[in-house]
Parts: C-alpha cells; structure tokens; sequence
C-alpha cells in the first residue's frame, strides 16, 4: 500500500479541521506527518498518532552562518536547501517509506517540492483560503507559485480558486476536491422549538464579518424578538463585537462562547435551525474563504444556511433550494 506523508505548519490548529481529516482520516494507517510545531495554546488543541516528524523538537543547535549561507544559495535555484533540517527531513521520509507527499497551502508547501523531487516522491500541494487569495495579490508570490507547475498535482477545494491559480500561469493538474465530511458525525436533530436559533461558526476575523451578521441579526431580531444567535470562536474582532451587542443591549439574544473543540460544535450544531455566515473579501489585505468547511458541517447537521456569493460558498450552497444567499456586506 501506498505510504503518504502530510506537511502541514502545526499540529492541532483547532479551526484546521480540514487538516485534522486529512491527517487522521485520508489514509488510514498509511500516512506519517511533518509538522513545524505542535504547542500550545495556537496548536496542540487536537492530536495524531500517526508517525511525526516536528521541527522545533529537533536539534539544528550546530549550524553555521557558512551552512545558511549555502542553504540560501541553494534554495534560489529550486534546489533542496542541504541544510540538517532538510537532511533530517530526507531521512524521515527515507525511513517512512513515503511515495506520496501533501503539503497543505500552498505558500507553505514550497519548501518541501525540491526535497520531494531529490527523492523522486510525488508531490501533491493542496490550497486552502487566504494562500490562494491574498498571496495572489503579490507580485513575488505570484511568480514563487509558477515553482509548483514542477508538482504532480495541485489540489483546491472549488473551481473559483482553480480559476484564479489558472489565471497566474499554473498549468500543472488542478484538481477540485471539496472538503470532505463524515455525515455519521452529524446526527440530525428532529427537536422543535419556538425560538428560532441561529449559529455562526468561526475566526473572528474580517473575511468572516462577525459584525456584519450581528447587524443583521439585530436588524431581524425587531421584528421576530424570540430569535437567538450564538457565535462560535475567537479572534481579533472579538472586543468589537462585545462592545455592539452592549450597546445595542443584545446580552440576552446573542452568546458568544468563545473557540471550541470540533466535537462541541457539532453538538450546538445539532441544537440550532439555521448556520449564518458572511463570508467577506477582507478589505486590507484580500484575503478569502476557500470553501468554509463549517458550512459544510452545519448542511450535514441538516441546517439551511444563510450566507454570501463568496469564493466557493456558491458551489455548495445552492440557492434557494439548501440556504440563501446575499452579497457581501448587505446587512439588510
């Protein structure tokens, strides 16, 4: 059987449940991990069993500024780097048995091509959101992404990012494979209430627009008062947030409960009626969705969602006839 190795920059990222799925569940058996870090508190939140390799467990504690230099040159002609990070990670693969390598994003997978391509492995890069949006938007990425038409295969989640990889000048194979979920995980539930719950899951972060949906929600709330809204997760947009529902005294409507583990998002899921989520191209840096992977979660809980004609949301949430959709930024 075929052995597969997965590159991804941490272990245990708790909003990565695409890569916890690909990790633990893409190859059973079969697959071994390479890792830059799996510490708390921005990973660690879930594990693997399967055969790691983690870079900042390693010893590098000998190298000379003689080997960056050397490193450095190497890697401005595409080639492995030669440095002992590299030689370690040649002899973990070696050792491993590996034919077939991942890396998740896309940025993140260029280093590991030349190392896969010294030992004649297949090399696979898979994209995720803000590598294939943001990154496009420089010029330097841009042309350090032309490195991947070398790779036997890109891997993206919707046809708009092969599009937009298309239109950079890839021309290696594009393949389009959403993210994949468990239905078992979902049961759905059949309990009615009177209030209508809503849920939104995720960063809260600009291309999710947090308060675009806290508007929203306080727009409808006016005239349908037993709606509830719960937010899932944390980030930057968090103290914003607090101060909007204060103001507009929303304390008793909305709950936000900070991030969870995937396991009790799914159980919330189970008690809600619709999933929201406005879905936003952030306007400082360009940064976008791929193909939101709670949507996808909350349609397998059997939710209708509400969400916006973003990136590759339109391609699952069909209009409609499973959820709504609404442009970007339009509250009402």
């Amino acid at each position: 059987m075929t052995k597969l190795a997965v590159a991804t920059p941490g272990i245990g990222v708790i909003s990565e449940t695409f890569i916890k799925r690909h990790i633990n569940n893409l190859y059973l058996g079969e697959t071994c991990v390479i890792a830059e870090t799996r510490k708390k508190p921005h990973c660690g939140q879930w594990e693997t069993q399967n055969p790691s390799f983690i870079i900042d467990e390693q010893d590098f504690s000998k190298v000379t500024i003689l080997d960056r230099v050397f490193s450095k040159l190497r890697r401005s002609f595409n080639l492995s780097d030669g440095s002992q990070k590299a030689k370690a990670i040649q002899d973990f693969l070696t050792k491993q048995g590996v034919e077939v390598f991942m890396a998740e994003y896309l940025d993140f997978s260029l280093y590991y091509l030349p190392i896969c391509k010294a030992l004649g492995i297949r090399f696979f890069a898979h994209a995720h959101g803000y590598d294939v949006s943001s990154r496009l938007r420089d010029p330097n990425w841009r042309k350090r992404y032309l490195e991947l038409n070398k790779a036997d295969g890109v891997i993206t989640m919707s046809q708009y990012s092969k599009l937009m990889l298309e239109e950079i000048g890839i021309v290696c194979p594009i393949y389009v494979v959403p993210y994949g979920i468990i239905i078992e995980e979902f049961p759905v539930s059949n309990v009615l209430d009177c209030s209508v719950k809503f849920l939104a899951s995720g960063r809260l972060v600009s291309k999710k627009a947090p308060l675009v949906t806290l508007k929203a929600f306080n727009l409808a709330q006016k005239d349908f008062p037993d709606m509830t809204l719960t937010f899932i997760g944390s980030g930057s947009l968090e103290g914003e947030m607090k101060s909007y529902i204060t103001q507009n005294k929303l304390e008793n409507k909305v709950k936000m409960l900070g991030a969870l583990p995937n396991e009790e998002v799914l159980k919330i899921m189970n008690r809600s009626d619709i999933y929201v989520q406005h879905s936003v191209v952030c306007p400082d840096t360009g940064d976008m969705e791929g193909l939101p992977v709670s949507i996808l979660e909350a349609m397998a809980s059997g939710l209708p969602i509400v969400s916006t004609r973003h990136a590759g949301i339109p391609e699952s949430v069909v209009e409609n006839e499973n959820g709504f959709l609404v442009d970007e930024f339009d509250a009402q």
